[in-house]
């Protein structure tokens, strides 16, 4: 069974309440970021489908799912523990007995160094999370952020382990967590899955031979098919089409099918083709032609 750490960045709004000072004027309000570390046996998106809804990108890049699945658990090396169990209580037991005191010990670490150009410091640990898109960029950021703090806490003193190490483990998390998310925007994953799920629930119920006109659909129609070169390309209508995306602005899906080149017959200028149809007349539809080896996971 797979086992998920989320990581939250920021947590709830951010800010604190506003409050009047001894004249009646508002006092500055407080602002924090803070970052969350989690655990349970599902992710975000799984929970969220649970309720009938879409985990959206905003979601997934505020809280990033990072499967663990070590060589012993959750973990790589036991530390002459017997075994995983004995060393997640000995966490336990000395988080327990300890908690707080290295906090305090960074803060007075950093106060210490003054003018540190800490943000030259994390635009130079980001270059070593690489990062393909927008999105990935964001979550890099968290991940760099979390290896300076990391990195400084050892040069501090804090935490007995060699340089370097801190870093080594970010990059650890942010391989886990790009192998699990895939590539590619996450809404534009999103949609691709939404409408090959679409097409295989109702691929041969909704959809007629184009070629046939005698063909009626077993159930309310979503458009025709074509076959060509051994291939199936299915002929949406525009209702079919937004229900086959799910919950996205539909030109978004739009800019999604485009992207992954599954609209392979489209009039100039627009993402639709004017097609007659037997009996019906002529439609505006959407020739798509999923690619099945497309990486949408």
């Amino acid at each position: 069974m797979a086992v998920y750490t989320k990581i939250l960045t920021p947590s709830g709004n951010g800010t604190g309440k506003t409050r009047a000072n001894k004249i009646g004027a508002a006092r500055q309000v407080q602002r924090w970021r803070l970052s969350i570390l989690s655990t349970g046996e599902r992710s975000i998106s799984a929970a969220m489908q649970e309720s009938g809804k879409q985990a959206k990108a905003g979601h997934l890049m505020r809280l990033l799912n990072i499967p663990v699945a070590r060589r012993f658990g959750v973990f790589d090396e036991l530390h002459q523990f017997s075994d995983g169990r004995a060393l997640s209580d000995h966490f336990r037991t000395q988080c327990a007995k300890h908690f707080g005191h290295a906090g305090v010990r960074f803060v007075e670490y950093l106060i210490q160094q003054g003018d540190a150009d800490f943000a030259n410091v994390l635009s130079h640990l980001e270059t070593q999370f690489p990062c393909p898109d927008n999105q990935t960029a964001r979550a890099a950021s968290k991940f760099a952020l979390y290896a300076m703090a990391g990195e400084l806490a050892i040069e501090a003193g804090i935490l007995p382990w060699p340089l370097g190490s801190a870093l080594a483990a970010c990059q650890a998390m942010y391989q886990q967590w790009t192998l699990a998310r895939g590539s590619g925007l996450t809404e534009h994953r999103q949609i691709l899955q939404n409408v090959s799920d679409f097409l295989l629930k109702h691929g041969d119920s909704k959809f007629t031979d184009k070629m046939n006109p005698q063909e009626k659909p077993r159930a309310d129609r979503s458009g025709w098919y074509v076959d060509r070169a051994g291939e199936r390309i299915y002929l949406f209508t525009s209702a079919a089409l937004r229900e086959a995306g799910g919950n996205f602005d539909f030109n978004r899906v739009l800019d999604a099918l485009e992207t992954a080149q599954w609209i392979v017959e489209h009039d100039k200028g627009k993402r639709s083709k004017k097609t007659a149809i037997s009996g019906v007349g002529k439609l505006n539809l959407y020739w798509l032609q999923p690619n099945a080896d497309e990486d949408h996971a």
